[in-house]
């Protein structure tokens, strides 16, 4: 990680994530998402996706963990690589 996370002391990570599939599967849903949970005390976001951190970032400057999920043939995600945006 090229940044290190900083946090509010007691503060909540709050995941705005949707599965493949779901109809909140859109970036511009899950940036709104995050957008509600920020105005509600969040300390922090997860987001997945390229596209999702992208769009979130520029409304917010609230520490972003950043997750690229990777899936293989037959199973759940295999590899997550982490990061902060």
């Amino acid at each position: 990680m090229d940044k290190m996370l900083m946090l509010e002391p007691h503060g909540l990570i709050v995941s705005c994530q949707a599965v493949a599939g779901s109809p909140l599967k859109d970036a511009r849903i899950l940036a709104a998402v995050a957008a509600e949970v920020i105005s509600g005390g969040a300390s922090a976001l997860r987001l997945a996706g390229p596209d999702c951190v992208a769009l979130v970032r520029g409304q917010t400057k609230k520490p972003i963990v950043g997750l690229d999920k990777t899936y293989g043939k037959g199973s759940g995600p295999r590899i997550i690589f982490p990061s902060t945006g």
